[in-house]
């Protein structure tokens, strides 16, 4: 049984979800909400993986906290703001960003020298050990992640305000000196703390005094703000809130007396203090607009007083309800858990997860696995000075994707000479035709053509994946700041061309969650989710797809090819009639895809040739299918080979060769049973089949194979006459 989701949003009180459900009730009514970062939140966000905990931290809270920070440094308006008093923090963090990279760089260089005058293995591993999380940092770009974050964030910031805000908010801040309460909230946050050292206590007293006169000054911030609300110099209100997760704030802002500090708001005492899990909460549990947000909210606070109801009813029965305790907060937690599942994705796809999984597992793994060590060493041994950085990246990266998409190719270039698998010998990536119908200019075209280039050029296989991994990676690098639909169907692209079951659920998964939130490319995101579910099994749910584009847009060719491909693999699952159906449904769609490929615009080749290539494969796959017409395959094939000569199948296509062989076997055959059987078409089919499995080792090519050489063997020894 699986255990109730570990986010932060649980442990929120009843308190924390309705201030953020004022917020939006603010929101609503016009009032501008600003937030007083605290430091810590930008390093979080910058380098997620860093800090004493960050190896303990689960990735599921480190995706949560970084949509939430995303949404405040980048998606909430006005921007944020920073805090005069946090200036030297902010300068501390750029210094940490430029010293660790600078760190990580010089130890890969002592590596190199190690390497390059006689050092016995176990030393140099020894070091290559003890310092590997600052190697793997340098190597996974981790320290330049942080510093790109780090600008883009620093340019946010320094954004001017709306001029009201801006007006208000600076006659405030210019007015504002230190209170006597500065040194009372010093002594909390400091109360009860324990240091390991000297040097310790001094950098957490340091930053106590900052966050102390950051707390004092948005305290009187904000009674300045409500002020001038209240004698009409701001025509709506304006305030500014303090976002900062420190543990240590709660000390403050949930004490018993805490009202003291808080000003006053229409009678009641404003608490302008929040945290990332508060900001997830809204996120989560968004609407159409801030009125549906809000009633969603208040449902999560009825569901958040059942589940505290059931872990005090816990405590009290011991464990020996625990079954019954655990399937009650499932059934509570359940639709909260699809959300945030959803949520981390597309914290993934938005690339803010970029390796901070895998550098958690690796330096995890190095602990207690020397293969990672000696993968540094065996590159740097392998490669020049000039070129071991690089070759250190792509030796990660591939595992990062072995990783992330269970991809057997990229398992196979791990080793340090390169070799290839002779499992599938010669094949490169493999042809892909779904295609993307951009509806306005986008700058990631580039990306995309580099795609359909690697889906119909030939390379070595090690070369194609490396190719793959490159347009991957430098696609996370592209990243736009909002949200961009032509760029996420290029991720769905890049995920299917992985060929892994992970590959496929995840573009499958992405393009669901995208298709509502964009009109103009619905159907793009639905195109490739029916391709996504027919590789994964889920054909109804993939003929459905390609059914919802083709009825709005009906001369659509890619639309009609997807569903003839789903029409066939749902054969597979019938008899009889249904099948029948099944496969009549295949071919008829199959000429309509053809018809309306040709009469498009641009070069449809390919695209033509495969779907003859599929036609003649239907007509000619089995005598037992209702479709099937040696004739019509025959007819089929001559198109085939108009749109694509035989001279340009290898090696992108062995199916065509497969698809030729089975042809030539059916009508030998069928000639066999009619009249004399003619050996010559045998060893012709002998042969196709063979050139296909020097290109791509499939299951169902080495059973033709065999089909053809029992025939073969019959033949020679006079039993066929």
């Amino acid at each position: 049984m699986t255990k109730v989701d570990s986010s932060d949003l649980l442990s929120l009180t009843s308190e924390q979800v309705e201030e953020q459900i004022q917020d939006l009730e603010r929101l609503d009514s016009g009032a501008t909400l600003l937030y007083a970062v605290d430091p810590h939140e930008v390093f979080d966000f910058c380098l997620p993986v860093f800090g004493s905990d960050a190896g303990r931290k689960d990735i599921k809270r480190i995706a949560d906290d970084q949509i939430a920070l995303y949404e405040v440094f980048f998606k909430f308006q006005p921007p944020p703001i920073l805090l005069r008093e946090y200036g030297p923090e902010m300068d501390q963090m750029l210094w940490h960003v430029r010293t660790g990279a600078s760190k990580g760089f010089n130890r890969l260089e002592a590596v190199q020298n190690m390497l390059e005058r006689p050092t016995d293995d176990e030393s140099l591993e020894a070091y290559v050990l003890k310092n590997f999380n600052v190697l793997l940092a340098a190597v996974m770009d981790v320290y330049s992640t942080g510093a790109e974050r780090l600008q883009r964030i620093a340019s946010r910031l320094s954004q001017p305000l709306p001029a009201d805000a801006a007006n208000v908010l600076t006659d405030a801040l210019s007015g504002y000196r230190v209170s006597g309460k500065a040194e009372q909230i010093f002594e909390r946050l400091l109360k009860g703390m324990k240091f390991r050292d000297a040097f310790e206590e001094q950098k957490i007293r340091n930053s106590a005094v900052l966050d102390a006169k950051a707390i004092d000054k948005l305290a009187y911030v904000n009674e300045c703000l409500i002020q001038a609300h209240r004698e009409k110099r701001i025509t709506k209100p304006v305030f500014c809130l303090y976002l900062s997760s420190s543990g240590r704030s709660s000390r403050i802002f949930r004490a018993k007396d805490r009202a003291l500090l808080f000003p006053d708001l229409n009678g009641e005492p404003f608490n302008f203090w929040r945290t990332r899990a508060q900001i997830f909460s809204a996120i989560v549990h968004a609407g159409n607009d801030h009125c549906d947000t809000i009633a969603r909210l208040r449902q999560f606070q009825r569901i958040q007083g059942s589940v505290r109801h059931i872990w005090e009813y816990a405590r009290k029965l011991g464990s020996g309800y625990a079954g019954d305790i655990q399937s009650g907060l499932e059934e509570l937690t359940g639709s909260i858990g699809e959300k945030l599942e959803a949520m981390r994705q597309e914290a993934a796809n938005l690339g803010l997860l970029k390796n901070v999984a895998k550098f958690q597992e690796l330096t995890k793994v190095s602990a207690r696995d020397e293969r990672t060590v000696k993968l540094f060493l065996e590159v740097c041994r392998e490669t020049s000075r000039d070129t071991a950085l690089e070759d250190m990246r792509t030796a990660l990266r591939l595992m990062v994707s072995q990783s992330e998409f269970g991809s057997e190719a990229s398992r196979s270039i791990l080793t340090p000479n390169g070799s290839v698998s002779s499992r599938d010998p010669g094949r490169s990536v493999q042809y892909l035709a779904v295609r993307l119908d951009f509806k306005r200019e986008t700058p990631h075209l580039a990306t995309y053509q580099q795609l359909l280039e690697l889906y119909t050029v030939y390379m070595q296989r090690g070369d194609a994946v490396r190719k793959l991994l490159d347009i991957y990676n430098q696609f996370l690098k592209d990243q736009p700041p909002q949200d961009d639909p032509e760029y996420e169907a290029i991720r769905c692209l890049l995920y299917l061309s992985f060929f892994t079951e992970e590959g496929n659920k995840k573009a499958l998964n992405l393009s669901i969650t995208l298709a509502p939130r964009h009109e103009l490319y619905r159907y793009e995101f639905l195109h490739i989710a029916s391709w996504a579910a027919r590789r994964m099994g889920r054909i109804r749910d993939s003929i459905s797809r390609a059914q919802e584009c083709i009825r709005h847009f009906p001369a659509d060719p890619r639309f009609h090819h997807t569903l003839a491909l789903s029409w066939h693999s749902e054969s597979d699952e019938l008899v009889g009639a249904a099948r029948a159906e099944s496969l009549s449904k295949a071919v008829a769609e199959l000429k309509d895809a053809i018809g309306f490929y040709r009469q498009g615009r641009g070069n449809h080749s390919d695209l033509i040739g495969t779907c003859y290539n599929s036609l003649a494969y239907f007509h000619s796959r089995s005598p037992a299918d209702a479709c099937f017409d040696l004739e019509a395959a025959h007819d089929a094939l001559a198109q085939l080979k108009v749109y694509m000569p035989p001279n340009a199948w290898a090696p992108m296509h062995p199916e065509y060769f497969h698809t030729e062989a089975n042809l030539e076997f059916q009508d030998y055959l069928l000639r066999r049973d009619q009249t004399a059987p003619n050996a010559e078409r045998l060893r012709d089919a002998q042969k196709l089949i063979d050139r296909a499995i020097t290109l791509s080792a499939r299951e169902t090519f080495r059973v033709l194979k065999a089909d053809i050489e029992n025939e073969l063997l019959l033949l020679e020894r006079g039993a066929v006459s």
